[in-house]
């Protein structure tokens, strides 16, 4: 919940309609078998935020196949890459594989406060 709620600080604090948050979660605890509780949810409620609940781990999975283990990526135990975020830049596109990230880290709720001072 924590870091829904620094994700939520940063889109307040970075009112420009040209940023964009995808958040994305993945079951990796014993307590991740649902998609996220409402009153998590609710905390992103912005037009400029996209929540997705990926029960088959795609986007980890997506992320280990280009072969990138970035030292701030959290793995878990069978592999599963958690409480990270990544930023792109402008303009950039997934396609077949995801495009080069201009920041990543792990532990969203220490991160943020980095990723606000690299936004416009």
């Amino acid at each position: 919940m924590r870091g829904a709620s620094a994700l939520a600080q940063l889109l307040r604090e970075h009112p420009s309609p040209s940023l964009r948050l995808f958040v994305v979660w993945e079951p990796v605890l014993p307590s991740d078998r649902a998609p996220p509780a409402p009153a998590l949810v609710s905390q992103l409620a912005d037009a400029r935020a996209e929540l997705f609940w990926d029960p088959s781990r795609l986007v980890s999975r997506a992320i280990e196949a280009r072969g990138e283990h970035d030292p701030g990526f959290d793995v878990w135990r069978d592999g599963t890459i958690w409480d990270t975020e990544l930023v792109f830049a402008r303009g950039a596109l997934w396609q077949a594989q995801f495009p080069p990230h201009t920041h990543a880290g792990s532990n969203v709720i220490d991160d943020v406060p980095v990723i606000g001072k690299e936004l416009p």
